[in-house]
């Protein structure tokens, strides 16, 4: 048999069996299998139907309130923020005094050493070393200076915001009441349940209340 025969006849062979497959799968018991299949393919887009269950909630009073647009607001939190930045600057200033003073003493010492004698050399080694070390306490110290700082305005934050929630809620009579943060897991659909400008009222009228009479 001609080579170049042989390959066109097996070429053929191939042809006409996928004529067939396509044929089968065309056929209407195929087409109405690839319908189930595509029904019940869980990858497709379905609305969920959801159920709401009215009477598990029925008695139940909830609010909620946005954490971000509180601190936002809350001019306690305002004013510490504004001591915090400023205690940052100031002790960022002085750890750029410090390395200032540094970089010149290890200049001075640079230009000196081609003169010094060794137990100089020494000296001034140990000298720069020195400075490292009393930047980097002063760095870890101003750190750790700024997160007691940071730490304590939002626990004197948080006190008041509980404090005042505690006052809205014993005339409101909230069962629950929910911390809204961004990005966070809580998305909330009825902005009638939203207290946030009540509680930053009250916040902000308590905060005043007491400055006024920390002046007396």
């Amino acid at each position: 048999m001609n080579k170049s025969f042989g390959t066109a006849l097996i070429a053929w062979n191939v042809l006409l069996t996928a004529l067939v497959a396509w044929a089968l799968f065309r056929s209407p018991s195929a087409t109405n299998a690839a319908a189930a299949v595509a029904a019940n393919d869980s990858s497709a887009v379905i609305a969920p139907a959801v159920v709401r269950d009215t009477t598990a909630l029925s008695g139940v009073r909830i609010a909620y309130y946005q954490l971000d647009s509180v601190l936002d607001g809350y001019e306690l939190f305002e004013d510490r923020k504004g001591f915090v930045l400023g205690e940052g600057k100031r002790l960022e200033e002085e750890l750029s005094r410090k390395m200032a003073h540094a970089r010149k003493r290890q200049k001075e010492l640079m230009e000196q050493d081609v003169y010094s004698t060794q137990a100089q050399r020494e000296a001034a080694e140990r000298e720069l070393q020195g400075y490292a070390a009393e930047i980097q306490e002063l760095q870890a110290r101003s750190q750790q200076n700024l997160d007691e700082i940071q730490l304590s305005v939002l626990q004197e934050t948080n006190k008041a915001i509980d404090d005042q929630l505690a006052a809205i809620n014993a005339t409101a009579g909230f069962d629950l009441i929910l911390r809204v943060q961004e990005p966070g897991d809580i998305w909330c659909g009825n902005t009638a349940l939203d207290i946030t400008g009540p509680l930053i009222a009250a916040l902000n009228a308590d905060y005043r209340a007491r400055k006024a009479a920390a002046k007396k």
